[in-house]
């Protein structure tokens, strides 16, 4: 299990033109949390935040993305600073609960391996 995850973290980035990395480079975008948590991508496109949900919704539609963790050059774990901030937590607890959810998504990726 710690092979897989190492194996996916340790990939060289190996693109050396801009044309090459239009044919392979790749995405793997983690899915968005409960509905009901921090961490669903910004369905709202307007306002200060606008590019940030802007950038959410073009990486989610790029050719670029794959499903396949094994194939990406990239790693995007959609967290939303302004919803969070929105729900009124401080830089502390944003903290605390990036953590966890970083801890969840390894937990679910040490389990998939095994």
């Amino acid at each position: 299990m710690i092979r897989r995850i190492q194996s996916i973290t340790q990939r060289r980035f190996s693109i050396s033109t801009t044309a090459e990395m239009e044919r392979e480079f790749k995405v793997f975008v983690y899915p968005d949390g409960d509905p009901n948590t921090y961490y669903q991508t910004p369905r709202k496109l307007t306002g200060k935040y606008a590019s940030e949900g802007l950038f959410f919704k073009k990486i989610k539609e790029s050719r670029f993305l794959t499903n396949d963790p094994g194939n990406a050059h990239l790693f995007f774990i959609p967290i939303s600073c302004h919803k969070m901030r929105g729900k009124g937590a401080n830089y502390k607890e944003m903290t605390s609960i990036v953590k966890k959810y970083m801890e969840g998504l390894m937990l679910c990726l040490s389990d998939s391996a095994d």
